[in-house]
């Protein structure tokens, strides 16, 4: 999985990559709805675009359109339901690590085996190849945190940081600006809601093309996507209008990736996966002051595998307590 984030992403949250079992509760399972095929090893890289014009979702959908809102992937034809707390058994064993770390992934609750007993094969979903691609840090901040919470809103249901880990301790959070380290309570603070714009100048950071193996361009005929794909561009073509609309000038850059292999009873894991989601929470500075002008600000989460390479669905959820903060989860079948 690679994520995205430019100047075009003031902050993007993940807090969890979770495996979705075959045919436990109604899980997503059997061929993918987007391609009509099913298949495994999936090599991910991440993509979701946003610009920057919403404030606070108050419902989930899929498959808008570029509207000056949200962009995503088209609608997908997925049969199943939300199956948060559905009885997946490789959900059930998995043991999150990230209480004791400040490792990306492991906030992401990926390749806990890293940090040895109890964690193993059986409970701890391995990733490879890992690469965290951003600038370097300045004056005490930089471009990406792990912490256990962001702001200080409280929950006044829950009592508890409302913008925090929904599962395990931490939080992922990444930035098109600079981020303060977690204070003692492990929160990352950005006073006035607002953070350093110019995280470093010159290439990688501010090039203006998407890193690799991300394009912008359409990869499908298709009118919706995800139809007779060129396997290199965007196969949802969900990207191609956001990017014009920043006039694919990004800035301030940030991108990280990863490899994952689909968890599977033939390799000791409990049950076959058969796919993936996880919640992230899309913030921005720039709204409402920037709608309607060159400015854009997009989150991308990529996948590149043997049966799709591009950009992935949305699924908005609701966002209150924030009045520049989008909240979403993304979904895949392997």
């Amino acid at each position: 999985m690679l994520g995205f984030s430019g100047r075009w992403t003031r902050l993007g949250a993940c807090a969890l990559i979770g495996a979705a079992c075959n045919g436990w509760g109604g899980v997503e399972s059997g061929e993918d709805a987007d391609t009509g095929e099913s298949g495994v090893g999936s090599d991910a890289t991440g993509t979701h675009g946003d610009s920057g014009h919403i404030s606070g979702a108050t419902g989930e959908t899929e498959g808008a359109e570029p509207t000056g809102e949200v962009t995503d992937a088209t609608s997908d034809g997925e049969t199943g339901g939300d199956t948060e707390g559905a009885a997946c058994p490789l959900a059930q064993v998995h043991l999150p690590c990230d209480a004791g770390s400040d490792e990306p992934l492991h906030a992401l609750g990926l390749d806990c085996g890293t940090r040895g007993e109890p964690w193993s094969v059986t409970n701890a979903v391995p990733a490879a190849n890992f690469t965290m691609n951003a600038a370097p840090e300045l004056q005490g901040k930089r471009a990406w945190q792990v912490a256990r919470a962001y702001g200080s809103f409280v929950d006044p249901d829950t009592g508890a940081p409302f913008w925090s880990a929904r599962e395990g301790d931490k939080v992922l959070l990444i930035s098109s600006g600079l981020l303060p380290p977690p204070d003692p309570d492990g929160a990352v603070i950005v006073e006035d809601g607002d953070v350093y714009n110019d995280v470093a100048f010159g290439d990688p950071w501010d090039s203006d093309e998407m890193p690799p193996p991300m394009q912008p361009a359409k990869g499908s005929p298709g009118s919706q996507g995800h139809v007779d794909c060129d396997g290199a561009n965007d196969c949802s073509n969900t990207i191609f209008g956001q990017w014009q609309s920043g006039g694919g000038d990004a800035e301030d850059k940030l991108w990280f990736g990863f490899e994952l292999t689909a968890p599977a009873k033939a390799a000791g894991q409990i049950a076959d996966a058969r796919g993936y989601r996880f919640d992230f929470a899309f913030f921005s500075a720039e709204f409402p002051e920037f709608v309607d002008t060159q400015y854009n600000d997009i989150f991308v989460v990529w996948q590149a595998s043997e049966k799709l390479h591009g950009q992935r669905r949305v699924r908005r959820r609701p966002a209150a307590h924030g009045d520049r903060a989008v909240a979403g989860r993304i979904r895949r079948r392997v």
